[in-house]
């Protein structure tokens, strides 16, 4: 065979070969995304519902409400959620549905709350009404009627 035959016919494969492998690619808009599953979100002690926005101030964002800072005194508004990310603060609020304490040294005193999960250390948490349920990952929590408050 004749050395431009072969090229040619080398050529010739190798387009064909291109055309084979273009054909079998899909760009992203013809994947059919019913067939695409997300990942599923997992849970941590941080995790809150949708909204709220993790600051110094503590506002409530929709319905959540995550102060950062640490070493103050503060009050924050009426508000269902409430994640304390901060350290050695002292915090009073209204009442919640569910009170996170990541940070550690806190104290809090709430007006009533239904569930509360500590993943901090050493924290403090006076409660008003019924004795909430009380998730603890971290340790040295003490959890305490407002009567107790001195």
């Amino acid at each position: 065979m004749r050395a431009t035959t072969r090229i040619a016919i080398s050529l010739s494969a190798a387009a064909l070969a291109s055309l084979v492998l273009v054909g079998c690619s899909a760009t992203a808009d013809e994947v059919d995304s019913s067939s695409t599953k997300s990942p599923a979100p997992t849970t941590s002690a941080s995790s809150s519902p949708a909204g709220g926005v993790a600051d110094d101030s503590g506002a409530c964002v929709d319905g959540v409400s995550a102060p950062v800072k640490s070493d103050a005194t503060f009050s924050l508004d009426t508000c269902d959620f409430v994640d304390v990310m901060g350290s050695s603060n002292t915090i009073t609020t209204d009442a919640l549905k569910k009170l996170t304490v990541e940070g550690d040294g806190n104290t809090i005193t709430v007006e009533s709350v239904s569930e509360i999960t500590t993943a901090g250390k050493d924290n403090t948490i006076y409660y008003g009404g019924k004795e909430p349920v009380h998730h603890e990952a971290g340790n040295g929590t003490k959890l305490m009627p407002l009567s107790a408050k001195e």
